[in-house]
């Protein structure tokens, strides 16, 4: 793939090995944007055409929104639209503080929510206190894939937590520690000593 070009991305060098949160291993490759940007992607991605530039490509096409929506005006900019740029820029710009948890690890926002509209159509008003959430935190963003959920539901659903399962039902373990009522220490101790069932929670 050395020297061949895709979209606005020409391949410099192999970069190395990425590892999917399941262990599935492919290859990445460093390759340069037509900006001048340089990048390290998944190789099968430029096959794909799924990875198409450094992530300047999806920022343009941010920048040609329709504005007659009203939701981006000075002193009056809705929340949604606030949530729409920050999840293009986790996902594109390698300079987002956020972005090795997302795009540096594969997330993508899909083509349908490269622009606000189209975002804002699938999704809606934000309920009160709520934020944009994964369903699947290894998938990407789609309106298949995503929610409004509370801050309880993400802090449930980070790669981190650990799931137990409680009269029958799975949650995270520090929930199911406080409908237990023992300390969430004290379960995570015995979930690293090997206890399991009923015996966890006694």
């Amino acid at each position: 793939m050395i020297g061949r070009k895709f979209g606005r991305l020409t391949v410099l060098e192999r970069a190395g090995t990425y590892v999917s949160p399941s262990g599935q291993k492919a290859p990445t490759v460093r390759a340069r944007c037509d900006c001048g940007s340089e990048v390290v992607t998944v190789a099968h991605h430029l096959r794909t055409g799924r990875t198409k530039s450094c992530g300047c490509l999806k920022l343009e096409n941010a920048s040609k929104v329709n504005w007659k929506h009203g939701h981006a005006r000075a002193g009056k900019v809705r929340p949604e639209h606030r949530i729409w740029l920050a999840m293009i820029r986790r996902c594109t710009e390698p300079s987002d503080p956020a972005f090795d948890n997302y795009g540096g690890r594969g997330i993508k926002v899909c083509d349908r929510w490269s622009t606000y509209e189209n975002f804002y159509a699938d999704m809606g008003d934000r309920p009160h206190g709520l934020t944009l959430d994964r369903r699947d935190n290894n998938g990407d963003y789609c309106p298949e894939n995503c929610r409004w959920a509370t801050k309880a539901e993400q802090a449930a659903n980070r790669r981190t937590s650990i799931l137990v399962e409680y009269n029958g039902e799975v949650m995270c373990a520090k929930h199911a520690a406080k409908l237990a009522g023992i300390n969430p220490a004290t379960l995570r101790w015995r979930i690293k000593q090997g206890w399991t069932g009923e015996k966890l929670f006694k």
